[in-house]
């Protein structure tokens, strides 16, 4: 079981420290808060959002393949061929 640390804790590092675990769950909690929060929590959940963006590798779709191990559930004709769709690596 993934442990991950009080808000108060992870605010005192630096974002690239914080585990996928800590990004997901807390991506998880700001979004169904966000109506809620004041600018400083908007620019925490920002920051969260590109921590997530930077953490992530593309999947290129070629000839109606997935380029990678992972199955993946894709429906055809919703992703055109050569665009990249984005998955925790």
């Amino acid at each position: 079981m993934t442990v991950i640390r009080d808000m108060t804790e992870l605010s005192m590092m630096s974002i690239t420290d914080w585990n996928n675990s800590e990004v997901e769950h807390f991506h998880h909690s700001f979004q169904q808060i966000l109506p809620y929060l004041n600018a400083e929590g908007q620019t925490i959940y920002k920051e969260i959002i590109e921590e997530i963006e930077r953490r992530q590798k593309p999947i290129i779709i070629e000839n109606d393949t997935v380029d990678h191990k992972r199955i993946l559930k894709i429906h055809r004709g919703a992703f055109p061929k050569g665009q990249a769709l984005f998955f925790w690596g």
